[in-house]
């Protein structure tokens, strides 16, 4: 990073990642809103947390800090909210 570089926000990294990471995971839909709360959902419970722990396993390091768990009668049936926060370093 050069001097003039900032550092990007949770919610602009989070967003950089949404485009490619749908890309592996066809059958989740990915939003990130703007206050950085990570949105997915799925029609299938299996693939929505599959699709979570890919998520969270490929990084950048960061803690869940609350998650909210809805259904619906509509597609997608199920979906995942995220707070994300950087995770405390050691």
């Amino acid at each position: 990073m050069t001097s003039t570089e900032m550092p990007l926000s949770v919610t602009e990294e989070l967003r950089s990642r949404a485009g490619t990471f749908v890309n592996s995971h066809q059958d989740v839909w990915v939003t990130v809103e703007d206050d950085g709360e990570l949105v997915m959902a799925a029609d299938s419970p299996a693939v929505l947390m599959q699709a979570v722990a890919d998520w969270l396993k490929e990084g950048p390091d960061y803690a869940v800090a609350a998650a909210t768990w809805t259904t619906a009668r509509t597609q997608p049936v199920y979906t995942l909210r995220l707070v994300l926060r950087a995770a405390p370093t050691a």
